[in-house]
Parts: structure tokens; C-alpha cells; sequence
């Protein structure tokens, strides 16, 4: 095998693997599309910012209610702590 070859194996190669560890890292982040998502029905919304405070990375105030900025930027787990402290039941799951 050529020397150019061999640098062409390689870099393949490396490339197929940096894939594969870039898919491993994503198994564990909160980034995955997910069979459903966090839904604020505005109409029930108060505005108290709980939801905001629990988990930022989801919620965010637009104007006096809370609206769902990123439905793909926590876990289900810290979503559902926001759903379970909603003093007005406003935020739900929704299937995608």
C-alpha cells in the first residue's frame, strides 16, 4: 500500500470513528427528538416563571406567559418536574 493510500485509510478511518463517538456522546444528551414534547396552553398560563426557573433550557417567557423555547433541551425527567409544579396544570405532554 501506498503512502498516499495509507494517509487515505486513515483519515477514513478517523473520520468513521469521530461519527461513532459524536453518535455515542448524543445517546446521553437531552438534543434527541422524543415521541413527545412539552406543550404551555397560554390560555391557562399565569406567568409565575416556575417553569422558566425549572428548566430554562426548555421554558422561556414571551411577553406574560411562558412559551416552550427548545422542547428538545432537557430531559423528560426535568420537564416533567416543571409539569408536576405548574400551580395551574398549564404545561402537558404532547405527542409529536
Amino acid at each position: 500500500m501506498s503512502k498516499k493510500s495509507l494517509l487515505v485509510t486513515s483519515v477514513i478511518v478517523l473520520s468513521i470513528a469521530a461519527v461513532i463517538v459524536w453518535q455515542t456522546t448524543l445517546v446521553g444528551q437531552t438534543n434527541l427528538r422524543r415521541a413527545r414534547v412539552p406543550f404551555i396552553d397560554a390560555d391557562l398560563c399565569t406567568g409565575c416563571e416556575l417553569c422558566c426557573e425549572t428548566v430554562p433550557t426548555v421554558f422561556c417567557m414571551e411577553g406574560d406567559v411562558a412559551t416552550v423555547c427548545d422542547p428538545y433541551g432537557a430531559d423528560e425527567e426535568e420537564i416533567q418536574e416543571a409539569i408536576d409544579n405548574c400551580p395551574v396544570e398549564a404545561i402537558s405532554w404532547q405527542e409529536e
